[in-house]
């Protein structure tokens, strides 16, 4: 069970605390590691994540007044087989590291995310006839690489490496909160996203990964 606290607006227009006790996810799913060592200084690998993550119920909860402790009356969130939002659940790509004599080693990521839903709060779901999912973001890949240099500085054992992300910079250098529906000027790739009351694109409010961006150590 998952607990779950929201709010709740009555007739009146007040506005109450609200927790779910009952409020039920399922997570099933098989996650695959693989890695092949072809040579001494060669190894190929890949991955694979298929999940199928959902709320299996419809929660209820009384609500009472936060003062007075008087009950006003129960509410329902309707989220019986939505799936649970903002992660991927599916995940699959190849990763390799490779070695150049004693000192140089290079390493590769590339991975496809699918299956990702916008994030929504289930205490806003009390329509019983929105069974909608919510948005699903489009598929989305990302390439990161890595090099890496060990050597002597003076006495001590040493390591360099540089790391660069989304190698192929699909996406803009953004990384705010907009409104799709008046962003269509801006090209990227969408990587989470809050829901919007009509589930499609044009309401949904999303983050766009950074661009290329590199780190060294």
């Amino acid at each position: 069970d998952i607990y779950q606290l929201g709010s709740y607006r009555a007739e009146d227009g007040q506005t109450y605390n609200v927790f779910f006790s009952d409020l039920n996810e399922q997570h099933i799913g098989i996650e695959v590691n693989a890695m092949w060592q072809v040579s001494r200084s060669v190894n190929l690998g890949g991955i694979l994540g298929v999940g199928d993550w959902k709320y299996t119920n419809d929660a209820t909860s009384d609500v009472y007044d936060d003062q007075t402790q008087d009950y006003i009356r129960t509410a329902t969130t309707y989220t019986k087989d939505l799936k649970i939002a903002d992660q991927p659940q599916t995940q699959f790509g190849l990763t390799g590291t490779f070695k150049i004599g004693k000192f140089i080693d290079l390493g590769a990521d590339y991975i496809v995310y699918a299956n990702n839903y916008a994030a929504f709060t289930p205490e806003k779901r009390t329509d019983p006839d929105d069974r909608e999912q919510s948005w699903k973001i489009p598929t989305y890949d990302m390439l990161d690489i890595r090099a890496g240099f060990a050597f002597q500085l003076g006495k001590l054992d040493s390591y360099f490496s540089i790391n660069c992300y989304n190698v192929f910079n699909q996406t803009n250098l953004f990384a705010g909160q907009l409104n799709w529906g008046d962003s269509n000027d801006i090209k990227g790739k969408i990587v989470e996203a809050e829901d919007g009351y009509d589930h499609t694109e044009e309401t949904m409010k999303g983050f766009f990964a950074w661009g290329r961006t590199f780190d060294f150590s």
